[in-house]
């Protein structure tokens, strides 16, 4: 590799403050298209580094720098705010650059997917490309919240942001800190004191806080090509989705590629007893050059019109491509929830049926923030969940469990999964959370999606309202997506059910807000099913076509 190095360079934002980005360039002299990469995750970090040494070994010049208060770079760091402008003038500096050609492309995962999105959407008239990987869509539709709650996660990486500036270890005990209350205060359990996270639980619903930072509502400004990559089993999924729809009148050409990974993405295909095979793995950064060979050296003309959509099908462990998303050969089948009144734990007489059950029945359990129900994933922020087991969760007597009939041939599902439940609740405010599972023949009952709605927030994110003791309201549960193969003498699972801990914060059901509430209620439960409240499961199910 014949790569010049420049290290600690000094980008100067137009508020005075300086961020610090390396250079990685070919030795040779000449202009060259730029990538840019920008993160909080310290740009010496060896996955930056082993990309842009492996761009800048094909003639590429790649900058990688440190957010404002992040690494070397100056400033205090406060989440997302200052990302855009700092991007845009980042953009201005690097298109200046005698070693550039002024073509600018872009590239970056999670955090630096959203670096990207804020920039992009201010538009740079230098900005040709870029390529957003994990990204989360705007904020209140994932991350901090989703479906109005709060995921206590983020309080981990907050805190190990902090620990990464002051070098020590990170010795917390998070689940016994997240089970703290009030949620303002569990911070200082963390040894810090985070403006963010409290500033976060205060603007518990969009208001213009979130709203001054709201990409997606900005994308028609986004016109350039983008390509977006996610993982079935990355925990920000919904984002790259979102943000793929939210572009298709406006971005002449975008690329989609998901694959059977995590939220670091393409670095496995086995989790636990799971492994989707050989084919889970793909070269990425060469299918990334190609996307950049395209668009910033204009090395494949001819194709910039066609949009191109890869996934891998998890269960047949084989890719599919489509030239939209979600592909158009699916058709919706709805699974119904039917009982006899006690489908509590998989003990129960739970079914999912095809058909809408006569007459109306309906199943209870009682709630209690206390003991939530566990979601199952290793502390920390970085992985939340994969297709793990959840056999020994569903014992819980407040777990209802609905399971089809074995499956008499594979059952193809791909994109987005949807429940509707009819509820009440005792509580002025609750949870409804759904999962889906495939039960295998020998018990092994696989996670695949889940999904949870915040009942004063059924409505309206800007405009919660409580709701009615007792009275039953129908709620949307967005499970997200996913494509999978069920196969044959396989069951389709759904469990309901009112918390997941600690991927989410236990509604403590008094509808008080939830930075300052630390007196949990419990709610009595009520899930109805039947012709006049067809609660039910809506799956897209892929038809082969001639």
């Amino acid at each position: 590799m014949n790569v010049t190095i420049d290290r600690d360079v000094s980008v100067a934002m137009s508020d005075g403050v300086r961020l610090s980005a390396d250079v990685y360039r070919p030795t040779a002299a000449g202009s060259r298209p730029v990538i840019i990469t920008r993160t909080p995750y310290l740009k010496e970090t060896a996955r930056f580094t082993a990309r842009a040494e492996y761009f800048a070994d094909h003639g590429y010049v790649y900058i990688i720098q440190d957010v404002r208060g992040r690494g070397k770079s100056q400033g205090d760091f406060y989440p997302f705010f200052a990302e855009g402008k700092d991007g845009f003038e980042t953009l201005t500096w690097a298109a200046s650059q005698p070693w550039s050609n002024g073509r600018l492309g872009t590239i970056g995962a999670s955090y630096g997917a959203w670096t990207q999105w804020l920039t992009a959407t201010i538009a740079h008239p230098n900005l040709v490309t870029m390529i957003s990987e994990a990204s989360p869509p705007d904020f209140f539709q994932c991350l901090p919240y989703q479906g109005g709650a709060f995921s206590l996660p983020l309080l981990s990486w907050l805190a190990e942001l902090d620990y990464r500036r002051s070098g020590e270890a990170n010795p917390i005990q998070w689940d016994s800190v997240l089970r703290g209350r009030p949620l303002r205060d569990v911070d200082r359990a963390s040894g810090y004191e985070i403006r963010a996270w409290r500033d976060w639980l205060e603007h518990d619903r969009y208001d213009a806080y979130w709203d001054d930072i709201a990409f997606n509502r900005q994308m028609h400004r986004v016109t350039i090509p983008v390509f977006h990559v996610s993982g079935w089993y990355d925990d920000v999924l919904n984002g790259t989705l979102i943000n793929y729809s939210a572009l298709k009148t406006t971005s002449s050409t975008q690329k989609l590629l998901i694959g059977p990974w995590p939220h670091r993405l393409n670095t496995t295909s086995k989790f636990g007893e799971i492994d989707f095979g050989p084919k889970g793995l793909v070269d990425l950064f060469g299918v990334q050059r190609e996307w950049f060979d395209r668009w910033l050296k204009d090395s494949v003309p001819g194709t910039s019109a066609k949009n191109e959509v890869n996934f891998f099908v998890m269960g047949a462990n084989e890719w599919r491509s489509d030239v939209e998303w979600p592909p158009s050969n699916l058709e919706a089948q709805d699974y119904y929830l039917d009982s006899r009144g006690n489908s509590n734990s998989s003990r129960g007489d739970g079914k999912l049926v095809t058909r809408v059950p006569m007459g109306t029945q309906y199943d209870q359990f009682d709630y209690d923030p206390v003991n939530p129900v566990p979601f199952l994933t290793d502390p920390g922020w970085i992985q939340l969940g994969g297709p793990d087991d959840y056999r020994a969760v569903e014992l819980r007597e407040d777990v209802l469990v609905y399971t089809s009939d074995p499956l008499d041939c594979n059952l193809t599902v791909v994109g987005p999964i949807v429940v509707h439940l009819f509820a009440a609740s005792s509580g002025v405010d609750t949870d409804f959370t759904a999962r889906l599972i495939d039960l295998h023949p020998n018990g092994f009952a696989m996670r695949l999606n889940d999904g949870i709605v915040r009942a004063k927030f059924r409505s309206s994110y800007s405009h919660p309202t409580p709701i009615a003791c007792d009275r039953i309201y129908e709620y949307r549960i967005d499970c997200w997506a996913t494509a999978y193969e069920f196969p044959k003498d396989h069951s389709i699972r759904l469990e309901i059910s009112s918390s997941a801990f600690p991927r989410y914060d236990p509604n403590l059901n008094s509808g008080l807000p939830i930075n300052l509430d630390h007196n949990p209620i419990i709610a009595h439960q009520r899930i109805f099913h039947g012709s006049r409240y067809p609660s039910r499961l809506v799956m897209p199910i892929l038809r082969e076509t001639s």
